[in-house]
């Protein structure tokens, strides 16, 4: 979650509005499977049990959060990049994972995180 939130965080200050392509996998080799929480409901789970193949038990997939990157992207587009900053800094931290602890957040704003490809 962190580091795609960074990716995205930086991306939306850079002038000429960047787009952002950001490739989520399900096996490699620093971390397998850790990229599969991005998924949410939507797919973690088995993301998780094919991208453990070789290494069973590294992740469980009991710890996939609900939300989804998409629903962060929806939740977050045409916001200022502060409240997304400011919605992180305020988080809180586990056991819950970090989307779900942002959709759980009622925030209001106007324009300017720019949408992910």
């Amino acid at each position: 979650h962190q580091s795609f939130l960074t990716v995205w965080l930086a991306t939306s200050i850079l002038g000429n509005r960047p787009i952002l392509d950001y490739f989520i996998y399900d096996h490699f080799c620093e971390n397998p499977a850790n990229q599969c929480f991005l998924l949410g409901s939507e797919g973690c789970a088995a993301c998780v049990v094919q991208g453990q193949a070789g290494y069973p038990g590294m992740v469980d997939p009991n710890r996939c959060g609900q939300q989804s990157v998409h629903k962060i992207i929806e939740q977050f587009t045409g916001k200022r990049v502060a409240e997304l900053y400011d919605a992180l800094w305020h988080a809180g931290g586990p056991p819950k994972q970090v989307f779900d602890l942002l959709s759980e957040k009622s925030l209001s704003g106007v324009v300017s995180v720019a949408a992910a490809a």
